[in-house]
């Protein structure tokens, strides 16, 4: 079985706003703090790739690796957040609220395939080629911005 196994992730995540909300700003002349006023219940979807290149190493399979196919697919998820009131913000501050997706990019290798032996040529009638199974072969990589969590909130800001 042939399996996708990450190579390296960052370290850091990433935040990916995948809603905003309606915006509020306290009045300048506001004798206290403001409190956001709406209550939202929001159902946001979203989408990302993944990466693919298929083909052999340039070092030891030099046509293979100039045959190599580059491309990729589409991912999709959604989020589900309720904002209410009972964030405060200062006179003069704007006040969204934002569903947010927080991801990390990786990369890995496609592992395990097939490999031409040449010593089982003798068996195969025809004139067909040997192959055997080795699942230590690395063909192909692949990338991503894998979903580490979501999460509502405000942006709060001047």
């Amino acid at each position: 079985m042939t399996k996708a196994v990450p190579r390296q992730q960052a370290n850091k995540t990433w935040q990916d706003w995948v809603w905003r909300g309606p915006v509020e700003q306290c009045p300048w002349n506001a004798p206290q703090n403001c409190t956001y006023s709406k209550a939202i219940t929001k159902t946001t979807s979203y989408e990302w790739s993944v990466g693919l290149t298929m083909g052999g190493e340039a070092k030891r399979e030099p046509f293979s690796a100039m045959a190599s196919l580059v491309g990729g697919y589409g991912r999709s998820g959604s989020t589900s957040m309720t904002y209410t009131s009972g964030i405060w913000y200062r006179p003069g501050q704007f006040a969204q609220p934002i569903s947010v997706v927080e991801r990390r990019w990786r990369s890995g290798d496609f592992v395990g395939g097939f490999v031409r032996t040449p010593e089982y040529d003798n068996v195969c009638r025809n004139g067909n080629k040997g192959y055997r199974w080795d699942a230590n072969k690395r063909w192909g990589s692949w990338s991503d911005n894998v979903k580490v969590r979501d999460y509502g909130t405000f942006n709060i800001h001047n």
